[in-house]
């Protein structure tokens, strides 16, 4: 049971795995189904062993994790979940179809080309047309992230609810400036349609839409001046956000989000499910521990290896305009 689990920081440094997914080799959560726990994961779990609240009207302090040294392995897993909510925050999730998960720093995915109609009506002896699968260019993946000068005596009376929320914030500008890489691998390559000259219209919305001829557009992607422009025209005023602001639902169908700390004046659109693949190193955000746990903390690094690719080329748009 949780309570009998024996934590130690080497838990940290299992090749593949998570802190979390570690935890959960000791203390799988099928022992708990139907019971009060089975909704907590293993490091709730652990963090309910200890007592230590990091939300609400009774939230501890930082130092709540050092009462014993088993329950200080927990805390840069602490860290971590803060980071991760602040990306997932950043609209990322909303522009990726699938995230891959790799061990090493090159990637080599692969593209399918089709060569015929799929509308070609086929004799009965005739051979299948093919779909051709092929590896793509070796990708490497690029190392983003922070380190936050702080020392323990600076945070061990805060609320943990507090540094939760500076470490999401990081997190978010962490995910907005892999928002824009991943954006900008969109862009390079993409289908161009131009704007109407001297502001945005709502035709060349339809424009782009029209352009979708083989995919669903799902989403637009734009600026903050460029959303605010695009929700002045009078077919977007009744336009409303059904997910606490995250998106507005346009009348054709796609969302349109906001890209902060993207300048341009261009309007991304893709098929979310086809067009962008991010690839990310099997041991995601890391947080280095070691000083954390001992409580010796100068510095904690944040970082993640990552980078983008196309899968379909057809999957992405952009609408342009010339100032």
């Amino acid at each position: 049971m949780y309570n009998d689990i024996k934590l130690d920081k080497s838990l940290y440094n299992i090749s593949g795995k998570s802190f979390t997914q570690a935890l959960s080799d000791l203390d799988p959560d099928s022992q708990y189904a139907g019971t009060e726990l089975s909704k907590l994961d293993a490091y709730e779990r652990q963090l309910k062993r200890f007592d230590i609240k990091v939300a609400g009207e009774n939230c501890d302090v930082v130092d709540k994790f050092f009462q014993a040294t088993e329950s200080a392995v927990l805390f840069p897993e602490f860290i971590r979940r803060s980071v991760i909510s602040g990306m997932d925050s950043a609209m990322l999730p909303n522009i990726i179809a699938v995230n891959t998960i790799i061990d090493t720093l090159d990637y080599r995915g692969f593209t399918a080309t089709c060569y015929s109609p799929y509308t070609t009506v086929l004799s009965q002896n005739s051979e299948l047309p093919e779909v051709l699968i092929q590896t793509s260019n070796v990708l490497s993946l690029s190392k983003y992230g922070r380190s936050l000068t702080v020392t323990y005596e600076a945070i061990k009376n805060q609320k943990l609810d507090l540094f939760s929320c500076i470490l999401k914030d990081v997190g978010r500008q962490l995910g907005n400036a892999l928002v824009n890489v991943g954006l900008t691998k969109i862009i390079d390559g993409a289908t161009s349609i131009a704007g109407t000259s001297g502001g945005f219209v709502y035709d060349d919305l339809l424009k782009l839409y029209k352009s979708f001829a083989k995919y669903n557009l799902t989403t637009l992607v734009a600026s903050p001046a460029t959303c605010a422009a695009l929700l002045a025209l009078p077919e977007l005023a009744e336009c409303r956000s059904d997910d606490g602001g995250l998106s507005v639902q346009l009348p054709f169908g796609p969302r349109l989000y906001k890209a902060c700390g993207y300048t341009g004046t261009s309007i991304i659109a893709l098929d979310k499910d086809y067009a962008m693949e991010m690839i990310t190193g099997n041991s995601g955000v890391t947080i280095e521990n070691e000083k954390i746990i001992s409580r010796q903390i100068d510095s904690i690094g944040i970082s993640i290896y990552t980078n983008f690719r196309k899968i379909a080329s057809d999957a992405s748009a952009v609408l342009t305009y010339t100032a």
